[in-house]
């Protein structure tokens, strides 16, 4: 109830001012163009209405990838059966994304890959190059990655386990992060 006090959670994106209601959320960014960068910083708003930089979030850098290149017309295709959602087993696992971070935390979520029975998660500190592995016994396509240290860029990738049997090469292409500063 002091001027410091947290008053309320809001996301601005677009000129739209979302209000949050606890510190946990999942906002799926729409219609953003492909092949461009984008910067993200959520602000914590006090009682008093200015901006807590203390409580806001490190900057998010992220670019979506390039759109498909126009190429000559085909035949008309022939007729197909409609694929489940996300990818098969036969293709590498889609971009990963970072959906959250702080100043020792990543969480990484990416495509679901169908008819596989887990995932291998490969991280390093992209300086160094010493991997971690990190096995995933679900098909949840999500992981946070925790004891992270701060202010250091991180390289993440995602691999499919199908029969036992970690797939190499149908590794995601690879994400870069960098860890908040220490508060």
């Amino acid at each position: 109830t002091d001027d410091g006090e947290v008053k309320k959670r809001k996301l601005k994106l677009d000129g739209k001012v979302l209000t949050l209601s606890n510190s946990k959320f999942l906002y799926r960014l729409a219609d953003l163009e492909a092949g461009r960068s984008y910067r993200l910083r959520v602000h914590v708003v006090l009682k008093n209405g200015k901006v807590s930089n203390k409580l806001s979030s490190g900057v998010l850098n992220f670019s979506t990838p390039e759109a498909p290149k126009a190429k000559q017309a085909d035949p008309p295709p022939k007729a197909q059966a409609v694929k489940p959602a996300g990818t098969s087993a036969r293709e590498p696992v889609g971009q990963p994304s970072a959906t959250s971070k702080s100043h020792e935390e990543i969480s990484v979520s990416w495509p679901a890959v169908q008819g596989v029975s887990g995932y291998e998660v490969r991280y390093w500190e992209t300086a160094n190059k010493q991997e971690t592995k990190v096995k995933l016994r679900s098909n949840t396509p999500s992981i946070t990655l925790t004891k992270l240290k701060a202010s250091t860029d991180y390289t993440i990738r995602a691999f499919f386990i199908k029969n036992g049997k970690v797939h190499n090469s149908k590794a995601s292409p690879p994400l870069r992060v960098v860890t908040d500063a220490a508060p």
